[in-house]
């Protein structure tokens, strides 16, 4: 492959990650992919947490990381001595490998909606929407994107989308419980 491809190739790739995430998280909530925010802002504020959240794990775990990354050396010098004998079965390796990633991304975004306890949520006594508990998982735009739950966490179906600026109150960050998805 010529490497004025592989540069746009990593880029595609790169903005892949975070936004495979974001719809993983996404559809946990039932909101649809047009409120996937894909933005070099969003990017770099992405790729910087998911680095904070590697060197906790990392300062936790030292002996986990040291392990790791010698089986990455071995690995590498492997490849290296073996590169030009299995070069197209090794591109093919890394392209399963890159592929199946992605896949690990979307299911980590799902997985992060399932254990996400703190939401936006309107002040209480607030009928800017209705009578029902609203959540806003995400804000998109300058819009909350509210799903409705029941008394027990349970997920109900469809959301309602608010300009911030057009509600009657404020919304604040709670800790309300796991969301759970109706069977």
């Amino acid at each position: 492959m010529s490497n004025y491809l592989k540069i746009p190739l990593i880029t595609i790739y790169i903005y892949a990650i975070p936004i495979l995430m974001q719809y993983g998280f996404n559809s946990y909530y039932g909101i649809p992919p047009n409120f996937i925010d894909f933005s070099i802002k969003e990017n770099i504020i992405f790729f910087f947490q998911l680095s904070q959240l590697f060197l906790g794990i990392s300062t936790a775990n030292a002996w986990i990381w040291t392990i790791l990354i010698i089986f990455i050396l071995i690995i590498a010098l492997i490849i290296k001595l073996f590169f030009n004998k299995f070069k197209k079965l090794f591109s093919i390796i890394l392209l399963l490998i890159l592929g199946s990633t992605l896949f690990g991304f979307y299911y980590f975004g799902d997985f992060i909606a399932k254990n996400n306890d703190l939401f936006y949520v309107l002040l209480p006594n607030c009928s800017a929407i209705g009578p029902e508990k609203y959540i806003a998982p995400i804000i998109y735009n300058d819009k909350a994107i509210f799903i409705t739950v029941d008394d027990q966490n349970n997920l109900k179906s469809g959301f309602i989308v608010k300009e911030i600026s057009d509600l009657s109150c404020a919304i604040e960050q709670r800790k309300v419980g796991k969301i759970k998805e109706n069977n």
